[in-house]
């Protein structure tokens, strides 16, 4: 089954010329123009375009361009990346435990006392 188009992505138009034309693209290259001006200019190359889409499409490029600045990096939207520290979970595949289970009921027995320590597994297998 095809997918369908995603409503943010940038619409593309025919222009009577017959060649294919981003809506974004056109506002990014007017850049130097009034959002009055860029309108005026789609609509004689035969592009629909709103002075919103125009504001927005500057904003989203002055977000982009402020965080490149400050070093933040610019991802894409969607699922976020997996750390390379975590484990990958396959089909059917237990994860390890984070450390060594066995060391780690030692140190709590001397921490609450031998006799304590028998209490609390004693209740837990009732």
């Amino acid at each position: 089954m095809p997918k369908k188009p995603s409503k943010k992505a940038a619409r593309k138009t025919k222009s009577p010329a017959g060649t294919v034309t981003n809506k974004s693209q056109f506002i990014r290259d007017n850049a130097a123009l009034s959002p009055k001006e860029i309108v005026a200019a789609a609509a004689r190359q035969g592009i629909k375009l709103s002075s919103a889409m125009v504001y927005v499409v500057r904003s989203n490029a002055a977000r982009k361009a402020a965080k490149k600045a400050a070093g933040v990096p610019v991802l894409k939207p969607g699922r976020p990346r997996m750390d390379a520290g975590q484990p990958k979970a396959t089909k059917g595949a237990k994860l390890q435990p984070a450390g060594n289970l066995e060391a780690e009921l030692r140190r709590i027995v001397l921490r609450i006392g031998l006799d304590r320590a028998q209490e609390v597994i004693n209740a837990m297998v009732l």
